[in-house]
């Protein structure tokens, strides 16, 4: 199918209210970022491009942009922004005013240290700038003992080990961000001209460390397996950075004298605020973007963007336009009078390969997807006959013009996850088409497939199933990125005990839960936003109800019986049904994630504002959700905070008055049954925990 956009004039006419006049334009934009750049918070932010369109520097202070004509919502920070150079901008509603910065990597793997195995104590001095260090020996990074991933080797009978390094630094006033990062086996700290900047697993903050204390705890170095090193943030980099020559100094130690392995294997990144370079590690990873955020976001419902001068006036805006996901609009080339389509947009870089608003074709799977008995022959075409050519991936990510070429028909001989896509120069790329086909396998249950980016699940900085490049290391790691409220792009395939498909829909995915998050399988929602195509799911998930529309679902771990029956959590729930409480509906089912099996997760109601309407019968937009001890979910907590400080006034219900006051605001008879309920379960994660509740 051909899909058509009321927007053809806009690629040939210039829209009126443009001013090719003015030095700074908006240059391109995007209201629609499902699978495109991620901003520093590791969020797909909708973005906006201004362009200097001219042979000199433009000064954009007090600049403003909004996305209405009468009023400037948000404005720039002092900045310049060079000849012929763009500044991205994201429209999240964040409200930032940070600039962008170009990172670079000035201390890298594989550069020359000076270090130390000590066996006494040797003072302070060697932490410091001017320190004779000449009598140590010199070596490269990674240093350690001989077990295949160290450059630099040492004996394995050293229990600690003390390295150093001078640097030069300029330009202190520019630089933003200072991080340290850092691969170790058991335990280090790490000095820069004396001050401590980073510490983990080895003694306490501030403290001397003996060159013989041990390691807190076990640490294994992560790099020589393909993991990624730890970050460290140095807080307030002027604090200890000087003009000119500066020094690091790191010890690394082992947590016990016989340890088999050491390893220390240091970074050091700067960030600038001004154009420069932009050359960071190939190990490490920083955001491209990021620090600019206007207070409002951008409605993918023809809306324009409008940019102001320091007066206020207007001097560009864009088209009224209809967007298409992870697509931008933007000038045919930079600061040019006409309008197109970027099927590849180019945020902060020049705009090239411009197409017209027509899409190529969908992608046919042949057999469809779903459980087969063994190996299967796929062939795959264009939904309108064109020759069109069509890329596929097998591992989830979204295919593009460096993945797999189609050619002809091909076999699957285990579970794999297709995803599929037509592909023309002239127009916007086709969309995305996933089937999962489960072979050699049955299930007797419902099957749901879920299909996304592998980045978006495993990437160190970024992924929602990852500890992350911080995570503590005591239980229940709050600051791993499962962790986060993270949302993801996620392509969902229902099959039925009868292998018919029933959903076949892009969503929304997150992690779920409370300390259940820390179990090897998660909790999942997912949720049918409009921004992903369709504004909910349209199935009876559900015997035991009549609901065939749900704006979000859990695909749920069974909590603390995670490890276990992964039954209990239904069955209590399944005593409840029949009493006046309420009560999530459950279905197991079998997971199926990028095409490998992920085990069973219960699929259940979430508990939402929609939950409440759908089940009783009300208006969400009329329902206050509460949780803990009035903490807002949906709508407003004013009446349960007035029962509240009514009911802490009174010793007592025993006057009638009072308790006629009470009993109008609470159902007593659900209150009773729930308490008993939670008793008799013997919860243990509640009454102080766990709690929700509505009007």
């Amino acid at each position: 199918m051909r899909f058509f956009y009321t927007v053809t004039l806009f690629l040939t006419f210039l829209q009126p209210f443009q001013s090719l006049n003015s030095q700074v334009c908006i240059n391109e934009y995007l209201s629609l970022n499902i699978n495109g750049i991620l901003d520093e918070d590791h969020t797909y932010s909708d973005w906006i491009e201004i362009y200097n369109n001219s042979d000199i520097p433009a000064n954009i202070t007090g600049f403003g942009l909004s996305d209405d004509p009468s009023i400037v919502k948000w404005t720039f920070p002092a900045a310049v922004l060079p000849a012929r150079k763009h500044l991205l901008i994201f429209a999240s509603g964040k409200d930032r005013k940070q600039l962008s910065m170009n990172f670079e990597t000035i201390i890298d793997v594989g550069e020359d240290w000076r270090y130390l195995v000590p066996s006494a104590d040797i003072g302070s001095a060697w932490k410091s700038t001017g320190f004779d260090d000449s009598s140590w020996q010199s070596g490269s990074s990674s240093f350690g003992y001989s077990d295949n991933d160290d450059s630099t080797l040492i004996s394995t009978s050293a229990l600690s080990l003390f390295i150093r390094r001078e640097f030069t630094v300029t330009n202190l006033a520019d630089m933003a961000r200072l991080v340290l990062t850092i691969d170790y086996d058991d335990g280090f700290v790490a000095w820069i001209n004396g001050h401590e900047v980073a510490r983990s697993n080895l003694g306490n903050p501030g403290e001397n460390t003996p060159w013989d204390q041990l390691a807190t705890n076990s640490h294994e170095a992560v790099m020589y397996s393909g993991g990624n090193p730890e970050y460290f943030e140095v807080s307030n980099p002027a604090s200890v950075l000087v003009e000119g020559t500066n020094v690091i100094a790191i010890q690394v130690h082992n947590n016990i004298v016989s340890s088999s392995d050491l390893t220390l294997v240091p970074f050091l990144t700067i960030g600038r605020m001004s154009e420069g370079i932009s050359d960071i590690s190939q190990w490490l990873s920083f955001p491209t973007y990021g620090g600019l955020h206007t207070n409002f976001k951008m409605d993918v419902d023809s809306e324009s963007v409008y940019l102001f001068n320091p007066q206020g006036a207007l001097v560009d805006s864009t088209p009224h336009m209809n967007m298409i996901r992870d697509v931008s609009f933007g000038r045919k080339a930079d600061g040019s009078a006409i309008w197109n389509f970027f099927g590849a947009p180019t945020p902060g870089s020049t705009n090239c390969n411009p197409v017209t608003n027509l899409m190529a074709d969908s992608v046919i799977f042949s057999p469809e997807g779903g459980i087969h008995p063994g190996s299967v022959l796929i062939t795959l075409s264009c939904a309108g006959g064109s020759n069109d050519s069509v890329y596929y991936t097998l591992d989830g990510s979204i295919p593009d013009k460096t993945d797999n070429l189609y050619t002809g028909p091909f076999t699957l001989s285990s579970s794999k996850v297709i995803r599929a896509r037509s592909i023309r120069h002239d127009r916007l790329p086709g969309p995305v088409s996933s089937r999962t086909y489960v072979t050699a396998l049955d299930h007797d249950l419902p099957v749901i497939c879920l299909s996304t980016e592998p980045f978006n699940l495993w990437d160190n900085l970024a992924g929602i199933y990852t500890f992350g490049p911080n995570t503590p290391t005591q239980m229940p790691y709050y600051e791993a990125n499962y962790w986060k409220e993270w949302e993801r792009p996620v392509h969902i395939e229902l099959y039925d005990t009868d292998g018919i498909r029933q959903i076949d829909q892009d969503a929304g995915m997150k992690i779920f839960g409370g300390w259940s998050r820390t179990a090897p399988q998660k909790s999942l929602a997912l949720f049918a936003r409009k921004d992903y195509g369709k504004g909910s799911f349209k199935y009876r998930f559900f015997k035991t109800r009549s609901n065939e529309k749900f704006e979000s679902l859990v695909l749920r771990n069974s909590g603390n019986d995670n490890m276990g029956l992964q039954f209990h959590d239904c069955f209590m729930t399944g005593l409840a049904r029949d009493m006046d409480v309420d009560v999530q509906a459950y279905q197991p089912a079998a997971i199926y994630l990028n095409g490998e099996y992920w085990g069973l997760l219960n699929i259940r109601e979430k508990i939402s504002d929609h939950y409440v309407a759908g089940n009783h019968l009300v208006d969400a937009d009329s329902v206050n959700l509460l949780e803990y001890d009035g903490q807002i979910l949906n709508g407003t907590n004013t009446r349960y905070l007035a029962l509240r400080d009514f009911m802490n006034q009174k010793s007592t219900l025993q006057n009638d008055a009072d308790f006629n006051k009470v009993s109008e605001q609470i159902d007593i008879d659900n209150f009773i049954q729930y308490q008993l309920l939670n008793i008799y379960l013997n919860n243990r994660d509640w009454p102080g925990n766990n709690i929700k509740y509505w009007n």
